[in-house]
């Protein structure tokens, strides 16, 4: 929390609380099993991680319709998904 921040301010260095860990993952609808993931620093924008998550998950499943959530929306990872 940014009250937590301040606080703390004084006895950590600034970067370390600064970002978090981010996980983007694919899974299949009925298990719900994780076929792919990836672990990156937060914040940053998530369209950036939605082909090497894909990469990942077609290796281990055969899919043909995708769910994402809107932070993946671009035109690279429609056209990429089309592909």
């Amino acid at each position: 929390s940014r009250h937590y921040r301040i606080r703390i301010k004084d006895h950590f260095d600034r970067d370390f609380t600064r970002g978090w860990s981010k996980v983007s993952i694919v899974c299949e609808k009925s298990s719900h099993l994780i076929v792919g993931a990836q672990v990156t620093n937060g914040p940053s924008a998530d369209f950036g991680d939605f082909v090497p998550v894909l990469n990942q998950a077609s290796e281990n499943l055969k899919f043909d319709r995708i769910l994402a959530d809107k932070g993946y929306d671009s035109e690279k990872n429609h056209r990429y998904a089309r592909e």
